[in-house]
């Protein structure tokens, strides 16, 4: 939800955060701002010709970014780094210096590129500059089968995280990392801290959408938007993350037109901290939606709401799968006066079992809200603390509670 109306009963919630790349991490009261990598080696900042090095497993070429691209961040070699890319062929495994410092101002772009594996050996890119609304850290644009892993995207925003000054509209494009239009897409033990934008966002390019794309085993602290967003793709898998500090929803599936699609959509396993907004939500345009599971998910503090779903015409948003979350119900964030936690307009095929939830004490929260929705499923939760397990209205027909 880019643009929203909230009801903001209390301050921000309390900054979760995050530390390491570790999946076994998770979210503890703050992250120093001033993390940054365990050395930082120097280097100047003059390009030469790009070595070739012995072959990766997997891989016909190996390449090593030249030593003589400045390693400690005191200067821009975004020029340096796009060039280097840019002469890699296809079928490449690519390395950034060890621990490395690269200052990088623009946007690293994989275009149209194949069977490409960029490990940034723990590295860092960070900007010294605001930059603009389109500046991205990692940006992989159409192509297939590319990999990223080991590297972190620090962004420029001073006052990213769960709190109301984080938005500022005229940088929310900056993302961490972007997907799109791209197939076969894995990032892997990534982080991306401070941004103004979303932690990774994945959609179309060029028409088409993403397709195959997996975020897993990363962390992700203090964002200047959503954290994780899909507006136009299918078959994306979100697993294992831990993720903190975020200045709308956790989670956001919204196609912008009813053209673009967010099919097959799974969230497991991540770990999740701070959000002002909702945990989960899926609004956007009355497009192709649905395929949607939520699974294995644990919260270790409150969002501004939990999880909302609102379509007001066209297809029914088919087939969701709630089960076994450890969830943290929360009233501070409404829309479309919703009153549920999980909360389902114009939905069918909704299954909701073996999860976890705690209210609050004292707010006689409904459990689940149905309006316009159907065949639902809601079996072995356990909601303490609620009101009403279950809140029917508008049309709502053929659930089932045991």
């Amino acid at each position: 939800m880019t643009t929203r109306l909230w009801v903001v009963v209390a301050s921000a919630l309390v900054l979760a955060a995050c530390s390491g790349h570790s999946k076994k991490s998770e979210p503890s009261d703050v992250i120093p701002s001033t993390l940054a990598p365990t050395t930082i080696p120097t280097g100047s900042s003059t390009t030469v010709p790009v070595p070739t090095t012995r072959s990766k497993p997997g891989y016909r070429n190996s390449y090593q970014l030249p030593t003589t691209v400045a390693a400690d961040c005191s200067s821009d070699v975004t020029p340096q780094m796009q060039a280097w890319i840019n002469g890699i062929p296809d079928d490449s495994y690519l390395s950034l210096g060890s621990k490395a410092c690269y200052r990088v101002d623009g946007t690293i772009t994989m275009q149209n590129r194949h069977h490409l594996q960029l490990n940034g050996n723990d590295a860092v890119l960070k900007p010294a500059t605001t930059g603009d609304l389109k500046r991205i850290g990692v940006a992989i644009l159409g192509g297939s089968d590319i990999k990223v892993v080991h590297l972190t995207v620090w962004g420029a925003n001073p006052t990213a995280g769960a709190r109301p000054d984080a938005y500022h509209p005229s940088l929310v494009g900056q993302h961490g990392f972007k997907v799109g239009g791209a197939t076969d897409v894995v990032l892997d033990h990534v982080s991306a801290f401070d941004v103004y934008g979303d932690f990774v966002y994945v959609g179309g390019f060029d028409g088409k959408p993403s397709s195959q794309v997996m975020v897993s085993t990363s962390t992700f602290a203090r964002s200047g938007r959503q954290g994780i967003t899909i507006v136009d793709a299918d078959h994306v898998t979100i697993q294992e993350n831990v993720i903190s500090g975020v200045a709308m929803t956790m989670f956001d599936i919204e196609p912008n037109l009813p053209t673009q699609e967010a099919r097959s959509i799974h969230i497991i396993g991540n770990v999740t901290g701070s959000a002002r907004a909702f945990w989960f939500a899926n609004e956007g345009a009355h497009a192709d939606v649905g395929d949607i599971e939520i699974s294995g998910n644990r919260m270790k503090v409150a969002t501004g709401g939990l999880i909302f779903v609102y379509a007001s015409s066209g297809p029914y948003r088919s087939t969701y799968v709630i089960t076994d979350n450890q969830f943290i119900a929360n009233y501070k964030v409404a829309d479309q006066h919703s009153k549920g936690a999980l909360f389902f307009t114009h939905a069918q095929n909704v299954t909701i079992t073996g999860n976890h939830v705690t209210f609050p004490k004292g707010h006689d929260m409904p459990a689940i809200e149905l309006r316009d929705s159907r065949h639902v499923t809601v079996r072995g939760n356990t909601f303490a603390n609620a009101g009403s397990p279950l809140l029917a209205t508008e049309g709502s027909a053929d659930y089932h509670i045991g």
